[in-house]
């Protein structure tokens, strides 16, 4: 068999992956989108499908406010006595909390906040939960330095046992390691393990950028002193500049086989150009995508990639792992579990979006108002806001490809807009709209967002038909070139404008920690709630292009 990476190609970043028998389920951060942590299955690691969503009811957490870059943050999933487990952080709200469950697809419980028991949240961001063999529960996490930071990102990793059915934490505060580095930043997403007699703490340090690495120590007590690996670090690709063809590789998280074989997910970014000799700058429109590599054991410590000690695009995977007899099946996915499949075209026709389908925060939509669509109301607030947005999308996972959508659409004023969005974050996004033209008729229009303070720029702009209603909207991406296309349906199109830079919509242009979704909206006044019009979708699709 062979890999192919990313093995969750787009926007899934921090990955983590506990094993259930002969299945593994793999969960990642997803932010201020709704449904968040997505959860997917494989049982052989060269196929994953997401089954689910942890966070899918509006009661479990409260996105309301928050940038596209804030809500949920580095998600650790675990398996242990018949129960899976999954400890994140709600940044700026909740804080860090813990949910379980039977099935992995779901109902996740509702979260418990990790506290200790005076009611002070847990420090940091980024847990993960540690099961050792005497059957305590002990909490990994990250703070500020004891004694106080000497500069930003001067942060060490502790530990404190924790109750999994309360969040309660209690007994003393262990740090174990403060990185591999002199003067090391940011040392995040740690776990812990234990193999062969030592207990291994894993995490990454050097920022979430280029100089990202994946770092490994040991200890034979589990708080005692911990000793880092002497070759560290464990793996990383900053040594290769900014243009190779994979960067910003760390964020990790071990796990074994049913045959006692190791690998590790981890995240990177792919960036890219345009094409041909216009390839330009490279950058990361995908954001942070999850790669796979195995992991080898030399005198007691981990090796990443043997061989290459790099992240590959295909690699072997042996067999024999995953055919040996007699493995226990404790853990298999239930019988109730249901996979979800991708389709390239997704038709409105049931009342649930497609699981790998996102909204902002708290959805505003509906599939049930009007038969066969989805039905976004332009009382939400303009995508350029932290508001209630009525929006709905998928996740870019090719450097090129087309995404387009069928809708009926009558603005009524000139607020009021519906259409495609080419989504990075508040200030960073394309809108492929019908709106309300000076002459009181409708248009479409090509809307760039690019900074933050700067106000909306048309690009370019296009009547439409007197009396259409229904319109088909296209964007075909080659790489860093993005053209928009308007007509009656499919067959009749016609290009609006062609030309504009997709770069912006990368996370070195943006910042923050997402990739780039494309999606339906629509949207009325700043303020939102004054309009009372909607727009209809029939149906959207993506397709990848020359991959």
């Amino acid at each position: 068999m062979k890999v192919h990476n990313p093995v969750a190609g787009g926007f899934y970043p921090d990955p983590s992956v506990c094993r259930a028998g002969r299945n593994f389920y793999l969960v990642n951060s997803s932010f201020s989108y709704f449904p968040g942590l997505p959860v997917s299955r494989s049982t052989d690691l060269e196929h994953w499908t997401q089954i689910g969503n942890a966070i899918d009811r509006t009661e479990q957490l409260d996105f309301s406010g928050a940038g596209i870059s804030r809500g949920l943050f580095a998600p650790c999933i675990r398996f242990h006595d018949g129960m899976f487990y999954i400890v994140c952080t709600q940044v700026d709200k909740l804080g860090n909390f813990i949910i379980s469950a039977v099935d992995p697809a779901g109902p996740w419980s509702k979260p418990a906040r990790i506290c200790d028991q005076e009611g002070h949240c847990a420090d940091g961001i980024d847990p993960s939960l540690f099961f050792d063999d005497d059957g305590t529960v002990w909490y990994i996490g990250t703070h500020e330095r004891a004694g106080g930071c000497r500069y930003p990102g001067d942060y060490e990793v502790y530990i404190r046992q924790l109750d999994v059915n309360t969040g309660i934490l209690s007994g003393k505060t262990y740090t174990v390691w403060d990185g591999a580095l002199k003067n090391c930043i940011w040392p995040e997403g740690p776990h812990l393990y234990k193999k062969d007699g030592w207990y291994y703490v894993l995490a990454a340090e050097g920022g979430t950028g280029p100089d990202h690495a994946v770092m490994v120590a040991r200890s034979k007590t589990l708080t005692g002193k911990y000793e880092g690996m002497p070759r560290n670090p464990l793996i990383t690709h900053r040594h290769l500049g900014k243009n190779a063809d994979i960067i910003n590789v760390g964020h990790a998280d071990l796990f074994d086989d049913a045959g006692g074989g190791w690998y590790m997910v981890l995240l990177a970014s792919r960036p890219y150009g345009g094409s041909g000799r216009s390839e330009g700058e490279r950058v990361s429109n995908m954001g942070r995508e999850t790669f796979l590599v195995p992991v080898s054991w030399e005198d007691g410590w981990p090796v990443a990639a043997p061989g290459t000690g790099k992240i590959e695009n295909v690699f072997e995977l042996s067999e024999t792992s995953f055919e040996k007899d007699g493995v226990s099946e404790s853990g298999a996915v239930p019988e109730r579990t249901l996979s979800f499949p991708v389709p390239s075209c997704t038709h409105f026709t049931v009342d649930t979006l497609p699981s790998n389908w996102l909204t902002l925060r708290k959805p505003l939509f509906s599939l049930t108002e009007r038969s066969g669509c989805l039905r976004l109301y332009t009382c939400g607030t303009p995508l350029r806001t932290t508001g209630s947005v009525s929006f709905a999308g998928r996740r870019q996972c090719n450097m090129s490809y087309t995404f387009s959508c069928c809708m009926e659409f009558a603005p009524g004023h000139e607020d009021e807009e519906a259409g495609i969005v080419l989504l990075q974050s508040e200030d960073f996004q394309y809108r492929f709209a019908v709106c309300l033209g000076n002459k009181g008729t409708a248009v479409v229009r090509v809307i760039m967002a690019c900074g933050s303070g700067q106000p909306d720029e048309v690009i370019a702009e296009s009547s439409l038909d007197a009396g259409c209603s229904t319109i088909v909207l296209a964007v075909y991406a080659d790489k860093q070139s993005l053209s928009f296309f308007s007509g009656t349906d499919m067959r009749r199109i016609q290009n609006v404008y062609s030309g504009a830079d997709a770069r912006i919509l990368s996370t070195e242009r943006a910042g923050g920690f997402v990739g780039t979704v494309l999606g339906v909206y629509a949207s009325g006044s700043a303020a939102g709630g004054e309009s009372s019009n909607h727009a209809d979708v029939f149906w959207a699709e993506y397709d990848p292009v020359g991959e």
